[in-house]
């Protein structure tokens, strides 16, 4: 792994101009900014509790005010940053809603609040001296503001107060009596700040970039222009660094004078889940950040660490990952949770998401790649889901040698073991007898039939069979799927019936393949819209198999509903039932620091607790079950199901004996895809798509092999 890359470095700047305008718009290259490795800050706890939950803050001086929250009221509270940072003091609760709060000139204290008068709401500018003392009050209801206007944040600045929400920022002169100077558009999702020297930075999306504005604060005319390849919000503007930016995972600091970009840290790499930030005098940050979202803080310090500091520092371990936003919530929270206990080996979250195409991530993995191959790989690998995507297949990774094998750790652990796993998913997540993957999150993939119908033969031949037959029945599966959804599904969940690349051989040309081809085909081009229930869909359904891609265990016991004793879960033709990862772990085989990483890996199976989701683990599974009946028979946020408890029962055997993983390759669905929409069209006989499958893919594996 590099060594941390020096702020110069860090500072990349890509400009061009623009043809005609009032001035140039200068391009930020803030993708390339965002792969770099983090300068180095560290994270001061408060001394103090807090009981009241932090919405906004401003600073004076050496003293921050914030509005605090409780379950039935609103606070104005202020914190003295001296060297103790223990001197709390909270002034009378307010009787209006605050929004936000700020400070200008003189000591000054300006908050934006709505007061609700039935079913209408009005919006008040309301001034506070250091001592909590009200001096004025300033209605918002200029004739001139667009109609419905919804203003949410609040800046202040020579008597100047500036108001954005609901797209539009609005400046109010107050001097007394409060005069609208002026409302300029916005997007909904604008951001601004005051900078050091008075001016307005706006940010907003616009197109396929984001948008930073420096506007003069008199007039809100346009001074300067920055286009950002990057999704950023603006934090606030400083000293130490002009402006601070935010991606959501990391914070910025940009120059506009001088066109600088530099990634300050990430909110993950301290612990914390992110929030405002402020400047303090002695170049420290403030910030509203949350350190366990179940409990309120106090306002932390972030701490910028000299040179020398960081001499003795651990390398931060790194993981990458192209889910972006979309995250695994319980992986994101174990980084936080790590990084506050073990700042000196903190995870840094490496995200290649934003070098996607949409929802196509091919360009994104072969970034990856790329830096894996000169040698900037990560420690470790989410192989989560990305935003409208699917699931990033280890398997890819594992056959390119990039994966180290977990079971050598899993078996010299002091607790986990083999046997603490379900052995059908366990079985499931290998590669050719490897363990490359432990799976944080997943869903299965079943369906569900009345066992009298669908009966013991559970091939494709046995279950046409049992349509044909059936009085009931006319399809083998529901209208509710659709042709290349089904197709999609079973094709990935196949393994090694299709792809197998230990051989080097494909099975396109098979029967198995035809009947897939055959059953999808019998499917609407669309499926049909979901009904308002499950056990509706599964009533009123004219297929034989029920498709379900279930995300708790709870779900089986809606074919109980509806089949009583008599369901069964037949899972795909051939297939059975099928894990689908939604995310997992790997640890890099090119890793210096493989112990440090299954030290972090473990931990989230050895302190697992119970959740709602599918778990790997086979206590944890009980666990799930015995709770899901509970609250079933205590009538709480679900219905007790007849025979639910049996269904439970025997899906967890299932569980057991699964062997079959949902495993995603992109390049082998466009060649499937490609021929099947053809047969799909009537253009092409089942024969004569699957040989041209068979074909296409044994080149794909050729290439891929080579």
């Amino acid at each position: 792994m590099k060594k941390a890359i020096s702020a110069a470095l860090a500072m990349l700047l890509l400009t061009m101009s623009a043809c005609g305008g009032r001035s140039a718009i200068k391009e930020i290259d803030a993708v390339s900014v965002s792969k770099l490795t983090a300068a180095a800050y560290e994270l001061v706890l408060p001394e103090y509790t807090e009981n009241l939950w932090i919405s906004s803050f401003a600073v004076v001086g050496q003293s921050a005010y914030f509005i605090g929250s409780s379950t039935d009221a609103y606070e104005l509270c202020r914190c003295e940053e001296s060297e103790s940072r223990n001197s709390l003091c909270t002034f009378n609760p307010l009787e209006m809603t605050p929004l936000d709060i700020t400070a200008g000139s003189e000591e000054r204290l300006l908050m934006l609040a709505r007061r609700q008068d039935g079913k209408n709401s009005s919006y008040r500018l309301l001034e506070f001296d250091t001592d909590g003392m009200q001096l004025a009050e300033y209605a918002l209801d200029f004739s001139e503001t667009p109609d419905n206007w919804t203003p949410v944040k609040l800046e202040f600045s020579d008597d100047i107060a500036f108001l954005l929400g609901g797209g539009s920022l609005c400046a109010v002169k107050l001097n007394g009596e409060g005069k609208l100077l002026y409302c300029l558009e916005t997007e909904l999702s604008a951001s601004f700040a005051i900078m050091q020297d008075g001016r307005l930075a706006l940010g907003q999306s616009g197109g396929d970039a984001w948008s930073l504005t420096i506007l003069e604060p008199e007039n809100g005319e346009t001074i300067a222009e920055y286009s950002f390849n990057l999704s950023l919000n603006v934090l606030c503007g400083g000293v130490n660094q002009s402006l601070y930016l935010d991606d959501g995972t990391a914070v910025y600091g940009f120059s506009p004078k001088s066109g600088g970009l530099e990634k300050l840290f990430t909110w993950s790499g301290l612990g914390i889940m992110g929030g405002e930030v402020a400047e303090l005098p002695d170049g420290e940050l403030l910030c509203s950040g949350k350190l366990d979202a179940a409990e309120p803080n106090g306002l932390l310090h972030i701490r910028p660490i000299s040179g020398d500091e960081n001499e003795i520092g651990a390398e931060p371990l790194t993981i990458a990952t192209l889910s972006g936003q979309n995250m695994n919530y319980k992986l994101s929270e174990a980084i936080r949770s790590w990084n506050q206990r073990n700042p000196e080996w903190a995870i840094e979250v490496i995200d290649y998401s934003s070098y996607a195409d949409g929802n196509d991530m091919r360009a994104a993995e072969l970034k990856l790649i790329a830096d894996v191959s000169s040698g900037n790989g990560p420690d470790m690998y989410d192989f989560g889901q990305p935003a409208g995507g699917e699931p990033i297949s280890a398997a890819i990774y594992a056959r390119r040698g990039l994966l180290e094998d977990l079971y050598p750790y899993i078996d010299s652990d002091a607790e986990l073991s083999r046997d603490a796993f379900l052995t059908g998913v366990l079985n499931s997540a290998e590669v050719g007898g490897s363990l490359y993957e432990l799976l944080i999150d997943y869903r299965v993939v079943t369906t569900f039939a009345d066992a009298r119908e669908a009966g013991t033969d559970w091939t494709y031949y046995g279950l046409n069979a049992a349509v044909e037959v059936s009085g009931r029945y006319t399809s083998l599966f529901d209208e509710y799927q659709s042709q290349m959804d089904l197709l999609r599904l079973t094709v990935f969940s196949s393994g090694d019936r299709l792809i197998d690349w230990n051989s080097g051989e494909c099975g396109f040309n098979s029967e198995y393949f035809v009947d897939l081809l055959e059953a999808a085909a019998e499917l609407p081009e669309t499926g049909e819209p979901y009904a308002s229930s499950i056990e509706e869909e599964i009533e009123g359904s004219s297929g034989l198999l029920y498709v379900i891609n279930m995300d708790s265990l709870w779900n089986v016991s809606s074919a109980a509903w509806v089949f009583n004793e008599n369901y069964a879960f037949v899972g795909l033709p051939e297939v059975g039932s099928v894990v689908y990862p939604v995310s997992s772990v790997g640890i890099s085989s090119g890793s210096e620091h493989k112990d440090k990483c299954w030290e972090f890996v473990r931990e989230m199976f050895t302190d697992e607790e119970y959740n709602l989701s599918f778990s790997m683990l086979r206590e944890t599974m009980r666990l799930e079950a015995e709770n899901e009946i509970e609250q079933a028979v205590k009538g709480n946020y679900i219905q007790y199901h007849p025979y639910a408890e049996q269904a439970m029962e025997d899906f967890l055997e299932v569980l057991e004996n699964i062997s079959a993983m949902y495993r995603y390759d992109s390049q082998l669905w466009s060649i499937v895809s490609d021929e099947a929409g053809m047969y799909f069209a009537g253009e092409k006989t089942a024969l004569d798509t699957a040989a041209a499958i068979q074909s296409r893919a044994e080149i794909y594996m050729a290439e891929q092999s080579a």
